[in-house]
């Protein structure tokens, strides 16, 4: 715990890569309550599609949640505001970006989601929903700073880039 005091004096931030930390079965269990207790910033991450394959930053937060839950035996630990936060907010901060708010001088970074999904419904907890429920394929409009990226759930010449990327990813593989 002296480690997490020192981190949090220096104003270090930690980012939590449950889903990848499981698969790879590296470390342990973000000790989360210590952190909170200090005032870490803890945000949450993928570590990448090396180790995460989906890059759904809606099942990192369930996961992240659910591992610190059932690893300490707490079922109120991490709870949807905090991991929602830690997705959000925290990650900006961590990056010194003005963002993970809808305040002024805030970059207009959002996400609408469709809300009508199966697997949101109810829907009588937004924060619950978004964190142990949604998909990333309930998004359907993505704002960059003002600018729509994507829209509809289509991103402008999606094909090609995903070709593309293909192209490079067997090419790098077929590399000694």
């Amino acid at each position: 715990e002296e480690e997490i005091r020192l981190m949090a004096e220096k104003g270090v931030s930690v980012s939590h890569c449950a889903t990848s930390n499981m698969k790879l079965c590296v470390g342990s269990a973000l000790n989360y309550s210590a952190m909170k207790k200090h005032g870490l910033n803890v945000t949450l991450g993928t570590d990448s599609a090396a180790s995460n394959n989906n890059l759904d930053m809606f099942e990192e937060m369930k996961f992240a949640a659910l591992l610190q839950k059932y690893h300490y035996n707490v079922p109120t630990l991490l709870n949807a505001k905090e991991v929602f936060e830690a997705a959000t907010l925290n990650g900006a901060k961590a990056l010194g970006i003005k963002a993970g708010l809808v305040e002024q001088n805030y970059l207009a970074d959002l996400v609408l989601i469709d809300l009508k999904k199966a697997y949101l419904t109810p829907g009588h907890n937004l924060v619950g929903d978004l964190v142990y429920a949604a998909k990333g394929d309930c998004v359907e409009t993505v704002i960059i700073d003002g600018n729509i990226v994507m829209e509809n759930g289509r991103v402008e010449g999606e094909e090609e880039i995903m070709e593309e990327a293909r192209k490079i990813a067997f090419d790098l593989i077929g590399r000694e």
